[in-house]
């Protein structure tokens, strides 16, 4: 067997330190912790993936909650404006007929819309 891959990935993946100990490792040993370490990556990818899809679905929920939040923000803000103009109306009909009555006249101030 060629472990040349094992070793030219053991010096890519560790402090030098690390490399002249593993230097000290047989072929069998760094074989088998080369093979290790990529199951390990795996199964890391794996879990990433898996987080991944958790995390999109989180973030499609929390888009979804946005606009709802925006849609009830405009919808209170419509609210509120016809509310003022209800208001002013209302305040302008009173006054109109406060004047009529105070000026004793048989007519109303034309309403102002």
């Amino acid at each position: 067997m060629k472990f040349v891959a094992c070793r030219d990935w053991f010096l890519n993946s560790f402090t030098p330190g690390e490399v002249i100990r593993q230097r000290a490792r047989t072929h069998d040993g760094l074989y088998q912790a080369y093979v290790v370490g990529e199951a390990n990556t795996r199964a890391a990818n794996h879990q990433i993936v898996r987080e991944w899809h958790t995390m999109v679905r989180e973030r499609s929920d929390w888009e979804r909650y946005c606009d709802r939040l925006l849609r009830e923000a405009k919808d209170f803000e419509k609210q509120k404006a016809a509310f003022v103009e209800e208001k002013v109306a209302r305040v302008l009909g009173s006054r109109s007929n406060e004047a009529a009555r105070v000026l004793g006249a048989s007519f109303a101030l034309p309403r102002i819309s």
